[in-house]
């Protein structure tokens, strides 16, 4: 669009012309809507973060002092709308009651969760689980917080048989049963990781801040799969991720709960439209934080469909 012209559009639009607005944005839309695939994917969101920017850049245009900067003007709402999405998706998920697990044979002892609920204090369980060596605090964050959180599942992603996972978990929970009885409620401060940080590291990878995604981690980074493969080096790890965005594909990782040295990410696997196929649907990650560095990594796929979190 020429100079002139682009200008005197944004002059007719601060005057309230819609039309000259919907030229402008029509303009951009490509662009912008390519920045947010890379925040949600080929998704609804993507859609409807471009509807809430056109909207909100319309109702301020008359605050653009200066013409040349609409681009980039434009471009920073649109961030600031994803961000924003993403934020309260991330909320949604820590806002979510403890499930209720009746029917699991291990709540035979008296509940851990309904005292948690009762304190008012949603985050105190996984206050708690710092206090556990880190084999029983895993299997409790999958199988309380993860949505691979089956026996089996849980087996596959540990490398460790079905029965080992219930006897880790049976004993988890009596410590924390001691440990709850003994503080009486009392919490240590937070022991979590940043879970914003990651989240918001990842998505800055897909902006093209590589190295700011890569340096969560350490460079003798071991990954171990569900599916039994052992890689170890970061510079494996940061081949996988670099063939995604390359390929397009997209992991949103929608779902970061942390204990301690753990973290637990995640989320769906978004496909291009034109390889719907080529990567699973879901995707899973226990991270293994050290001195502020994550120098492990558990990685499991789905197999099947499933609904995770929102």
């Amino acid at each position: 669009m020429h100079k002139q012209m682009k200008t005197e559009l944004i002059k007719e639009a601060q005057k309230g012309d819609m039309a000259s607005f919907t030229c402008l944005f029509e303009h951009l839309r490509p662009a912008l809507y390519a920045k947010a695939l890379l925040y949600f994917g080929y998704s609804p969101e993507a859609k409807d973060v471009l509807h809430e920017s056109f909207i909100t850049a319309f109702s301020k245009i008359h605050q653009l002092k200066d013409p040349c900067k609409f681009n980039t003007w434009m471009h920073t709402i649109l961030k600031n709308k994803c961000l924003l999405i993403q934020r309260d998706q991330l909320k949604f998920c820590f806002s979510e009651k403890l499930p209720q697990l009746s029917s699991d044979p291990l709540h035979a002892i008296p509940s851990i969760e309904e005292g948690m609920i009762a304190e008012g204090n949603e985050n105190h369980l996984l206050e708690m689980l710092s206090h556990l060596d880190e084999e029983k605090r895993v299997a409790i964050l999958l199988r309380f917080y993860s949505d691979f959180n089956s026996y089996k599942e849980i087996a596959n992603i540990l490398n460790i048989p079905p029965g080992t996972v219930k006897s880790r978990l049976a004993n988890a929970k009596k410590e924390l049963k001691t440990y709850l009885d003994c503080s009486q409620g009392s919490t240590s401060g937070n022991l979590a990781a940043d879970d914003r940080g990651i989240q918001t590291a990842w998505t800055d990878f897909y902006e093209g801040n590589r190295s700011r995604f890569l340096s969560l981690f350490e460079k003798d980074l071991q990954i171990r799969f569900s599916s039994g493969k052992m890689e170890s080096g970061l510079k494996r790890w940061a081949a996988e991720w670099d063939i995604d965005l390359l390929t397009g594909v997209r992991f949103k990782p929608n779902y970061i709960i942390s204990s301690g040295n753990l973290t637990l990410v995640e989320g769906p696997i978004i496909n291009p439209p034109d390889k719907p196929e080529q990567c699973p649907p879901e995707g899973g990650f226990v991270f293994f934080h050290h001195k502020k560095k994550i120098h492990k990594i558990h990685a499991h796929y789905a197999s099947r469909k499933k609904v995770l979190r929102k």
